[in-house]
């Protein structure tokens, strides 16, 4: 299997040469913080037998979002904990995404066009519950931003109750139908609602070298393009869903197993594709740097957000917590059987010694 920091290695340092972008500080740190993950340069933990002393060392992981092997615990502990407390009623699994077009904004201004699509999708679905229904639903948004073959694309994953709380009494009422309206009403509300709120954002000088009358023409030019959304029926069992949408929260996105290759200054790799399925895709090593770092997650930005009776897990017990290397231990002993912290030659359980940083002080 290849790795990331093998692409790293191979060709960042030519990739930085001659960038096709320009390298902002949080991809350089997501490079760096990967390579050195799992490494001396970290420091290391100290595990030492209590009956022959033979000593075993653990070196720290760099805990970046953006590091593959880092983030499996986190994912895995984000979708336990959201299926915690998730109401025991059914969900519905809704898509809202954005139109190529809005591409050339998002280069620019990425916060303000993110924020805008998450005030948007959730002030849809909330006002459709409220006016319909009288109801406060449960909502958990995921901010996904690739697509196929890593291109930009940025869609945001919503799980919606298929129900939710009365406002006049404060009871948990269920809809009776396993959907919950047209698409097209959707569509046309999500539009000009998103449209609304960037120019609200324009007005309080988010956007600074944009006019109101250019965001309004921009707006006039694209409106004609179908905007997206997808809703799907009720799930009872929403677990597939959670897992699917909190793949890339705390990893990058693309799966370390689908690499095929990297020779010859090319990287090919497998890309689901929402027509014909998996695909294999051959890019250049510049090119798949340039897609893949576009990814990186911006500095102190919530890509998972929740609303209504999800907002803050109120009255939700919260999941305890592991810690890192419990979880690192966990997932040793289901991917090998044999447990990293017991001794191999009397079978006893190391003990925890501390921590060194010798090396990282030696290295800088």
């Amino acid at each position: 299997m290849y790795r990331l920091t093998d692409i790293y290695k191979k060709y960042w340092n030519e990739f930085v040469k001659h960038p096709q972008m320009y390298i902002e500080p949080r991809m350089f740190k997501a490079v760096n913080q990967t390579l050195a993950c799992r490494t001396i340069k970290l420091g290391k933990h100290i595990y030492r037998c209590p009956e022959c002393e033979e000593e075993k060392v653990v070196h720290n992981s760099c805990k970046n979002r953006f590091c593959p092997r880092c983030g499996y615990v986190e994912t895995q502990e984000w979708s336990e904990r959201l299926l915690n407390i998730l109401a025991p009623m059914r969900h519905h699994h809704v898509v809202f995404t954005l139109p190529e077009e809005i591409l050339v904004l998002v280069q620019r201004y990425p916060k303000v066009v993110y924020n805008t699509l998450f005030k948007a999708a959730t002030t849809v679905l909330k006002d459709w519950f409220e006016h319909k229904h009288n109801l406060t639903p449960g909502i958990v948004a995921v901010l996904h931003t690739a697509g196929f073959a890593l291109k930009r694309h940025i869609h945001l994953h919503v799980l919606v109750t298929g129900g939710g709380i009365r406002t006049r009494d404060g009871r948990w009422h269920e809809l009776e139908h396993n959907y919950l309206t047209r698409l097209d009403f959707f569509r046309n509300r999500f539009r000009w609602q998103f449209e609304h709120d960037l120019l609200l954002a324009q007005k309080r000088g988010e956007m600074d070298d944009v006019k109101e009358h250019a965001l309004k023409v921009f707006f006039k030019e694209i409106n004609h393009h179908r905007w997206v959304v997808a809703v799907q029926k009720g799930l009872n069992r929403p677990e597939r869903v959670v897992r699917y949408i909190g793949r890339y929260i705390k990893r990058p996105p693309l799966s370390e197993h689908a690499i095929q290759s990297m020779d010859d200054g090319t990287i090919r790799f497998l890309s689901k594709n929402s027509r014909t399925g998996k695909q294999s895709v051959a890019l250049s090593a510049n090119d798949f740097l340039r897609r893949f770092l576009m990814h990186v997650p911006l500095e102190s930005f919530h890509s998972v957000r929740s609303y209504g009776i999800y907002n803050g897990h109120r009255n939700c017990p919260p999941l305890a917590r592991r810690s890192r290397l419990a979880g690192w231990r966990e997932i040793q002993i289901a991917k090998t059987g044999d447990d990293p912290l017991r001794c191999p030659s009397c079978l006893c359980e190391m003990v925890y010694c501390g921590m060194n940083f010798h090396e990282y002080a030696k290295t800088g």
